[in-house]
């Protein structure tokens, strides 16, 4: 009789207590059911939850069961309405992330999102807590490996990372040495050298060391390599003579004297003339060429044409409004002029006659040729002096000629001034945005004998 009302006061103490479900509970001993699993407690109180929290509250809570009545648990963890109401466990399982399982051991636990047992010393999913999870950091030329060691995420670089066209093996540097990560310190800015030796003021990582923009650290200095004769686009990379550098890009031209038929473009089929019984600057406007001419590195489409022996090139849509040859007096081009032409022979005391200037396309793709001929022009300075001499661009190999056929003084003979002591002789460009000429001659007597061709072959 003793042990009976003892447990009647329990039951009538969680009746005051508990409301509804210590109700429940009471039914569940009058009918001789256990009321938790082995070793357990009462479920709402086991998973943390007060029997009287509004069902509507958690997302975790449950729903009305089929009696009609509310389901008030945590249905993530009540092993009586494990995942659902109603759904309870085994006896001696526990409810984890809303499925039954068998209660953890040392020195796993179970975690509140995901059923199952869980070593937080060495699971990457759940490092040290449930849910911490182990990700490779972001920085770095290669993604490293995360592991979990001992509760604290870590990562490690791997040893064969692919390391490309001249680059270092890679390193893992620390978040505490700047960005964490596998870095090849030849190029990274962040850790240029050595882990935490960061490149700044805009500065770049080039074989381990900080240089400016477009520079590489070549024999022991930073050198612009998109303007070295000697180190073209990478180090060592030497242009040959008399090549320059241009955007990274060997750019240049030689020069050679063949033996070859002058070309009179006056005297083609379907030739074009201009520029008659001109005596100052004069030139016409753009006119597009047959054929794509790569001229320094630049796919040129148009070109115009002057009285005084120069042919300018210019892109679709923009005309440059020169108002004289290039000059060469300081042995290097006319950077103040600064738009690609070829002079073939510039002399700004020189005026057509009645035969004016003609240009005519030659043959059929790939292998065109485009001529523009200066037919008996006279120096001013030598009246009755005559000089023809053509400009011949040939498709694919991309070549100029100068063909001089004539170059008489009013005398019948070769003078001064028509063999060139005031002329200009040369081309010039703009690769990249940058000057380069290639100077042929400069206000020097070139002309001693005619015919003369002058070949201005891109570099290969």
């Amino acid at each position: 009789m003793q042990a009976q009302r003892s447990r009647t006061t329990t039951l009538v103490t969680v009746l005051l207590l508990g409301g509804g479900g210590a109700v429940a509970s009471f039914l569940a001993c009058a009918n001789g059911e256990t009321g938790a699993p082995s070793g357990g407690s009462d479920a709402s109180v086991e998973s943390g939850n007060d029997a009287r929290a509004d069902s509507s509250s958690s997302s975790g809570s449950g729903s009305s069961s089929g009696g009609g009545s509310m389901c008030d648990a945590n249905t993530q963890t009540d092993w009586t309405n494990c995942g659902s109401c109603g759904h309870m466990c085994m006896t001696g399982d526990i409810c984890s992330a809303g499925q039954c399982q068998a209660p953890c051991t040392s020195p796993k636990v179970a975690c509140p999102t995901e059923p199952g047992c869980f070593d937080l010393t060495d699971d990457i999913d759940n490092c040290g807590t449930c849910g911490a999870q182990c990700l490779p950091p972001a920085g770095g030329s290669v993604v490293g490996t995360a592991t979990c060691a001992q509760s604290q995420c870590q990562f490690t670089c791997p040893t064969d990372a692919g390391v490309v066209d001249g680059g270092g093996p890679i390193v893992q540097c620390n978040s505490d040495a700047g960005s964490a990560g596998c870095f090849d310190l030849t190029s990274s800015s962040d850790h240029c050298g050595s882990c935490g030796t960061p490149c700044e003021g805009g500065m770049t990582c080039t074989q381990s060391q900080c240089c400016p923009p477009g520079n590489s650290y070549c024999t022991g200095t930073c050198v612009d390599i998109t303007t070295s004769a000697t180190n073209c686009g990478a180090c060592g990379a030497a242009c040959p003579s008399p090549a320059t550098c241009a955007a990274g890009v060997c750019t240049g031209y030689t020069t050679t004297n063949p033996t070859i038929t002058f070309i009179d473009a006056c005297a083609q089929t379907g030739e074009t003339t201009v520029l008659k019984n001109e005596g100052i600057w004069s030139h016409t406007n753009l006119v597009g060429l047959p054929f794509p001419f790569t001229f320094y590195g630049v796919a040129q489409t148009q070109f115009w044409v002057q009285n005084q022996g120069t042919v300018g090139f210019g892109a679709p849509g923009s005309f440059p409004p020169p108002d004289g040859y290039p000059d060469c007096t300081s042995g290097g081009g006319d950077p103040s002029t600064a738009y690609p032409a070829a002079v073939v022979f510039g002399d700004e005391e020189m005026a057509t006659g009645p035969n004016g200037v003609c240009y005519a396309t030659l043959g059929t793709a790939p292998n065109q040729q485009f001529v523009v001929t200066w037919s008996q022009v006279t120096d001013a300075f030598d009246t009755g002096s005559t000089l023809t001499f053509s400009l011949v661009l040939t498709q694919t190999t991309n070549t100029l000629d100068f063909m001089y056929q004539t170059a008489t003084g009013a005398d019948g003979g070769t003078d001064s001034t028509v063999s060139g002591t005031s002329a200009t002789v040369g081309i010039q460009g703009m690769p990249g945005g940058k000057f380069a000429a290639t100077p042929y001659s400069c206000a020097a007597g070139f002309l001693k004998t005619t015919p003369l061709v002058v070949r201005f072959a891109p570099v290969q």
